[in-house]
């Protein structure tokens, strides 16, 4: 999210390597932001209220490992945070917060990676997609170094997936 200056909106944003277009969905919630940084010079920052946005893959992913950091300042119910990954417009998992627990969500059952995440603690997060196995598996770490070990697999949403070929920001407030 290196997008200068500081508050810039990230819808229609581009940028990275291995990104088909731009951030798109039409949501100005979320904004670049320099005063609260995990990595990097920049973060997201969900700016306003609820909404949404995504950015498609160049190429779709069967196999492979995932990782980000995220933060949220409050555990408040009725309070979500979460990025979907997504093939097509239909959600396979998604990882975040959910009415205060930080879980990885599929169909099956929504194992918990914590659940009573600190409040403006990053959370460095990797999630690993295995699609022959049908699968999908996560762990979190607060130094990027030491980790807890990975949840149980979880079954997609949906019977079966092909790819992930998009990756969504999603609040709720």
């Amino acid at each position: 999210f290196e997008y200068s200056p500081d508050g810039t909106a990230i819808d229609g944003q581009t940028g990275g390597t291995g990104w088909s277009g731009a951030w798109s969905a039409g949501s100005t919630n979320f904004d670049s932001d320099s005063g609260i940084v995990a990595v990097g010079s920049f973060s997201c920052l969900n700016a306003t209220g609820s909404g949404a946005i995504n950015r498609a893959l160049t190429t779709g992913v069967t196999t492979g490992t995932v990782q980000f950091v995220m933060r949220k300042s409050s555990n408040a119910a009725n309070t979500d945070f979460r990025i979907r990954f997504r093939e097509g417009t239909t959600i396979r998992y998604m990882v975040g917060w959910a009415d205060g627990a930080f879980r990885l969500s599929g169909g099956g059952t929504s194992p918990s990676l914590l659940d009573t995440p600190a409040v403006n603690t990053w959370y460095y997060v990797q999630v690993v997609f295995n699609q022959p196995a049908n699968s999908a598996k996560a762990r979190y770490s607060t130094d990027g170094i030491n980790w807890n070990a990975y949840t149980t697999d979880e079954a997609p949403s949906g019977t079966s997936w092909l790819q992930i070929d998009d990756v969504q920001l999603t609040t709720d407030t």
